[in-house]
């Protein structure tokens, strides 16, 4: 395949995977993590800082600055943007809603994007389109990775960033590409290494990797200008060309990385005092409060608990072991920095305290997923048929199975419904009490509701215009209920068979006010009306089909009554 097809098939998952995002969107955040991320970003629209609004007034006088690096909320300004111009055409107190909605679209182009660089980097290593496109739409539809497309979170950026460089260095080091051209990649891949750290500062754990990626892609590089078997003596490495070749190609990623970071000394010496100082702190403070004194339970957690693990919530990574170890014989110095790379970061957040609970799986290890994904690759790319590889063929079906629920699960509920109800270690090790269980159980049992509300034969169901039930609820009790000015009632009654509806109405209001004028409708045909004061029983014979039954009346405020009661009412 050319690499203009590579292209192509790369902006087409871009399109598909953005596509399915938007469509599964929430329209709003989930933390005080996303809140505080999203306040910088209005802060820059409106104020031009990137001081907090912690004043009804808008004042800063001594500013508050978030502890979170600002690079999430700075790319999310063209979505504040588009927000804000939307929202000036409707009421204003749409305003906060609509620009939220909006930008939290962020992570899905974000999320779409890493999809895209799959495709690319399949296509760089020599990997066929149809297992770089697989591994890009496994990684985008069948992980962690979709739900957290939701959210406002900054870990799927500081992903883009970080496997973003490591792409681009790939690109770089092809024996086809033209040297200056080279040289512009590779610093471009240092400025977006180092750049994941304004996103969130954890993304630096990648750095001493993605240099050896480096200087292992550019050794390989230079090694393919030698004649055969030359790289292998020592003196061929200090001909005068090929150090000047490894030298100016280090030099290049080299200065990408210290004009990121001398960005971020900037922003941190103006808000904090100190380049080498945080909103979180200073190195010595943050790391000498960061670290827990039992990490095997908490790596234990990462990797197969029921509540965070990552095989949980990332099925095809069940197949990783298999595909890691073809990702070796087919291209060993790549498959070398994403085991890595997993390894520290696993190793890593099994020794902090702080584990991003609140989200789906193991969010923080979000940054890593892109890595731990890509060698399935060679996996796929090893797919001949289920009568030549019926064994892969099983496993990758059996791993779409599993994925599919998992992910359908954060996407029908809130997260934050399950967690506050079950204590954590209970989610955390007792498989009955797994998100993933509590979420799909949250699901069906609104499914089953929807169903009896709207298509249940031989029932009737408060549609609409209801307020809540003012019986013993404890005991499931429906009635009664106060109306609002309008309310519904779904009727099906059993086939060929007329429905006979016993209805009591009480319309006595509070005085001063006159009892309520009710007017029944069946689907939209005036019936009667009445006033049902004293309160009154009705007997209803209607037709044998299904019908809506209508209730009318005129609204009245509580408060006119005297009842501290909001809303206004049948």
């Amino acid at each position: 395949m050319t690499p203009r097809t590579y292209y192509r098939l790369a902006l087409m998952v871009f399109a598909l995977l953005t596509g399915v995002y938007l469509l599964t969107a929430s329209g709003h955040t989930y933390s005080i993590d996303e809140e505080l991320m999203f306040g910088v970003t209005e802060s820059l629209v409106l104020r031009g800082n990137f001081a907090l609004d912690t004043r009804a007034d808008g004042a800063t006088s001594d500013p508050t600055y978030s502890q979170y690096g600002p690079g999430q909320s700075i790319a999310a300004l063209p979505l504040y943007g588009l927000g804000r111009t939307i929202a000036s055409v409707f009421p204003e107190n749409a305003y906060p809603w609509l620009t939220r909605a909006i930008v939290c679209w962020l992570n899905a182009f974000v999320t779409a994007g890493i999809g895209a660089l799959m495709v690319l980097a399949g296509g760089w290593l020599g990997y066929a389109g149809r297992a770089a496109v697989g591994t890009a739409l496994l990684y985008g539809l069948a992980t962690m990775a979709w739900p957290h497309s939701k959210t406002f979170f900054a870990e799927p950026l500081a992903a883009l960033l970080t496997f973003a460089a490591f792409a681009l260095v790939i690109r770089a080091c092809l024996p086809a590409t033209y040297a200056p051209t080279a040289h512009l990649l590779l610093a471009m891949a240092g400025l977006l290494a180092s750049l994941a750290l304004l996103v969130k500062i954890q993304a630096g754990l990648a750095l001493p990797f993605l240099a050896m990626h480096v200087v292992l892609q550019i050794g390989l590089c230079c090694a393919a200008t030698m004649p055969a078997g030359r790289w292998r003596t020592l003196s061929a490495w200090w001909q005068v060309p090929i150090l000047r070749l490894a030298l100016s190609r280090l030099a290049a990623w080299t200065f990408g990385v210290l004009v990121a970071l001398a960005l971020i000394g900037l922003y941190q010496a103006t808000l904090f005092g100190s380049p080498e100082r945080s909103g979180y702190g200073t190195i010595g403070a943050v790391l000498s409060n960061l670290f827990i004194s039992y990490p095997g339970e908490r790596l234990f957690t990462l990797l197969f608990s029921s509540g965070r693990g990552i095989f949980w919530y990332a099925p095809p990574l069940l197949l990783w072991p298999i595909a890691i170890w073809l990702f070796w014989r087919q291209r060993w110095p790549i498959a070398l920095i994403t085991g890595l790379m997993a390894v520290a970061h696993l190793v890593f957040y099994a020794l902090v305290k702080y584990f991003g609970d609140g989200a789906w799986g193991p969010r923080y290890l979000n940054i890593v997923l892109p890595f731990l994904v890509f060698p399935l690759v060679a996996f796929l790319a090893g797919l001949r048929g289920w009568r030549q590889t019926p064994w892969r063929q099983a496993a990758l079906l059996l791993t779409l199975l599993l994925a599919f629920p998992v992910q359908l699960g954060a996407l029908t509920i809130n997260p934050a419904m399950y967690i506050m109800e079950v204590d954590r270690r209970d989610r955390y090790y007792e498989l009955q009490n797994s998100p993933i269980i509590g979420h799909l159980s949250i699901a069906a049992a609104q499914l089953a509701q929807w169903y009896a509300i709207h298509a249940a034969p031989e029932s009737a169901a408060l549609l609409r215009g209801f307020s809540y039930s003012e019986g013993r609820r404890s005991q499931g009790e429906q009635l009664p209920r106060w109306t609002l000015p309008t309310a519904d009632i779904g009727l099906r009654p059993p086939d060929r068979t007329h429905l006979s509806l016993h209805m009591g109405l009480l319309g006595c209001l509070p005085e001063p006010l006159p009892p309520a004028d009710v007017h029944i409708a069946l689907n939209q045909t005036p019936l009667f009306h009445t006033t049902p004061c004293p309160p009154r029983v009705y007997h209803l014979l209607l037709p044998a089909r299904s019908a809506q039954l209508t209730l009318q009346s005129d609204p009245w405020q509580p408060a006119d009554a005297g009842i501290e009661r909001q809303g206004r009412w049948g």
